[in-house]
């Protein structure tokens, strides 16, 4: 039992470490494909971050073709 009241903690943090690891390259990922400002790039970028409003208006601008 004691063997297991220390390595629960330890799985825990293991795994809240995997999961922001998981984040971070997924935003890193969609903040390379944003700066490649294509429109196949930035569908992507969306994809992967579609809550940043800054890829939403790059997008809209590049699809639209007018460019601010």
């Amino acid at each position: 039992m004691r063997v297991l009241t220390h390595r629960l903690p330890a799985l825990g943090l293991a795994i809240a470490l995997a999961v922001g690891f998981y984040w971070s390259v997924r935003l890193t990922q969609a903040d390379t494909y944003y700066r490649r400002a294509t429109a196949e790039s930035l569908a992507r970028a969306l994809i992967l971050d579609p809550g940043n409003a800054d890829y939403q208006l790059a997008w809209a601008d590049v699809v639209s073709g007018d460019y601010l």
